[in-house]
């Protein structure tokens, strides 16, 4: 095996492609259920069955870039240690990628995204738990896989009674680290404080770091299996077990109905209220369900790359998407952003109240997915082919 692996780019661009229909229904569907979290979630409100599994589809896109962007690192940083490279180097090269990320998150995101609030997202707790990972890569494999397990564990015991609204340096603390956090708005109205702009924390960073180490554990173990003849037969019986784990672990907690929720529990037997986890933080619940099911799907295509061999630079769509995922981040919030304003649809502007209860804006979103992807193909394509021809540009970083 080596360090370009085929199912863990198909599995990558798979959750790009799911984050596409996600986001496209931010910017096309005014319907789109964004109530994954206690905090946000209102039980007076029904769940529509088709809004929801659209959304819901999307949960798994987070938990992979977390986890794959660890197997990626360790891919990386075996490939330098095996070119003589120094830990310092190495370290520094973390650092630089890590404070990339996060810098683009923190401007060009907020600003094509979020105009009016600033908010830290994803990308934030992909480069803040790449940085952790510089003096932390350093545990022994086993240990890391321990320390992760019992972040995923304990993280529920870390939320606060109610959504951290207080601007102490505390709340700010414990909102990006621990749970989440919205700030500057007066803790008993709700509005803004004297005009300051809402600041929201989305993704804490130590349960989203957990994930990434654990994908980290699964990078190390491939490395230490690329001489074995059977390699993938094994890595995707594994995988079937350590899904199976994951999603017997997420039933047994939704059935309990307590600690593992991270108190968004059932309202009833429903299949949407099985399935209605915390994302805003994880939970267990979640993050059991979400790898259970990403090692399930990347269990068949090991099996299926056994037969059905990819090269490092095909043309498949998950391939291609999952290869440039970053430029791709980056390319369809602004397409969807910029396009959703041009044609004065943004999140429903131009729908009456009575379509407002009808599927037409996820009908929108998907059409609007469609062409985004047969648009960002080749572009992502030329994007790849760049990137190989310039090893040592900044694009390295991404």
């Amino acid at each position: 095996m080596n360090f370009r692996i085929a199912p863990i780019d198909w599995m990558r661009g798979l959750a790009m492609v799911l984050m596409a229909v996600d986001h496209a229904g931010a910017a096309f569907n005014p319907n789109r259920p964004v109530g994954d979290s206690v905090y946000f979630y209102d039980p007076a409100l029904p769940l529509d069955g088709l809004e929801f599994f659209v959304r819901w589809t999307s949960h798994i896109c987070a938990p992979v870039f977390l986890f794959l962007a660890g197997t990626s690192l360790a891919f990386s940083v075996a490939r330098k240690q095996r070119q003589g490279v120094s830990p310092r180097s190495i370290d520094r090269d973390l650092l630089v990628r890590g404070l990339l990320i996060l810098a683009v998150d923190l401007t060009f995101i907020n600003i094509v995204w979020a105009p009016g609030m600033f908010m830290l997202q994803v990308m934030t707790a992909i480069g803040l738990a790449m940085l952790l990972m510089i003096p932390l890569r350093r545990l022994p494999t086993a240990a890391l896989v321990v320390l992760a397990l019992a972040v995923v564990a304990a993280a529920e015991s870390w939320m606060p009674p109610g959504f951290v609204l207080a601007d102490t340096v505390g709340d700010w603390l414990q909102a990006l680290f621990l749970s989440t956090g919205f700030f500057g708005l007066d803790t008993t109205t709700g509005q803004p404080i004297d005009g300051r702009m809402p600041f929201m924390i989305a993704y804490p960073v130590v349960p989203w770091w957990a994930m990434m180490a654990l994908g980290w554990a699964l990078g190390r173990w491939l490395i230490g299996l690329r001489e074995r003849d059977d390699a993938e037969a094994h890595v995707s019986h594994v995988l079937l077990l350590c899904g199976v784990a994951g999603l017997t672990l997420f039933a047994v907690i939704r059935f309990m109905d307590g600690y593992g929720d991270s108190r968004l529990e059932r309202l009833d037997d429903s299949w949407v209220q099985w399935l209605h986890v915390s994302k805003y933080p994880p939970s267990i619940a979640y993050t059991a369900l979400e790898l259970g099911l990403m090692a399930l799907i990347m269990s068949f295509m090991f099996r299926w790359n056994r037969n059905h061999p990819a090269p490092a630079a095909g043309k498949g769509p998950l391939l291609v998407f999952g290869q440039t995922a970053f430029f791709f981040y980056v390319a369809h919030i602004a397409l969807f952003e910029l396009a959703a304003r041009l044609l004065g649809v943004y999140s429903g502007t131009d729908m009456s109240e009575a379509q407002l209860h009808t599927h037409m804006g996820l009908h929108r979103a998907l059409l609007a997915t469609l062409i985004s992807l047969i648009v960002l193909y080749p572009i992502c394509r030329w994007y790849r082919q760049v990137k190989s021809e310039h090893p040592r540009s900044v694009l390295r970083y991404f």
